[in-house]
């Protein structure tokens, strides 16, 4: 019973190290690419294929998970925890960032415009 408990505890403490991990590297992950292909969805997590040819894991809200489409750009700064998305119009680029700095529960910080000249 003892051996039990205290393979439970290591277990705790490894796959919370673990986690802590991935989300250091993911914040230290610097990330730039227009999206070639959406492959897979799941709570948070959304993978995706950059027309470099690289597949990439994005830690996206629920909103940005919703918003994201093939064609758009994605940067994310090495350090921040948030996404911006770049999607092209004829007249205008819409930027929309997301990340769990919002103000309220959708994930999104900011949307704006800027016009095409």
């Amino acid at each position: 019973m003892v051996c039990v408990i205290i393979g439970q505890v290591i277990f705790y403490f490894n796959t919370t190290a673990n986690s802590k991990r991935e989300i250091e590297r993911y914040k230290a992950l610097q990330l730039a690419g227009r999206v070639e292909k959406i492959l897979s969805n799941s709570r948070g997590i959304q993978k995706v294929k950059l027309a470099t040819g690289e597949t990439q894991a994005l830690g996206l809200t629920a909103a940005g998970q919703q918003y994201l489409q093939v064609g758009d750009s994605v940067v994310k700064a090495a350090g921040s925890d948030s996404v911006t998305l770049y999607r092209r119009f004829s007249a205008y680029t819409e930027v929309s960032v997301f990340g769990p700095s919002a103000a309220d529960d959708t994930g999104l910080i900011r949307r704006y415009q800027i016009k095409r000249p």
